[in-house]
């Protein structure tokens, strides 16, 4: 997707045009997933390798699409370490002796 600047005459404009592109690019990502599944299931039906890598990408691809729907629609600001610094969430380095 090509990136450019644009301006929008007022805020509301600005809002309504941001929802749309996130609006197109579930639309996108959804086809995407759905059409993985389509691809694996095909591919799997045709073959008798069951490390048909084919099969294993189309699945990836899929699942990866998912993973960006399922984190636009409920993004988490929740981390592991909920509270803790940076430096508080490294493991612990045990010296000798």
């Amino acid at each position: 997707m090509p990136l450019a600047t644009v301006d929008f005459p007022t805020e509301e404009s600005k809002k309504a045009a941001r929802k749309s592109l996130y609006l197109d690019e579930l639309d996108r990502q959804a086809r995407m997933g759905s059409d993985g599944i389509t691809l694996a299931v095909t591919r799997g039906l045709a073959t008798e390798d069951v490390r048909d890598p084919g099969v294993w990408s189309a699945l990836q691809s899929a699942l990866f699409a998912c993973i960006v729907v399922a984190r636009t629609l409920q993004p988490t600001t929740k981390g592991k370490y909920q509270g803790l610094t940076n430096g508080q969430t490294k493991p612990v380095r045990q010296g000798a002796g």
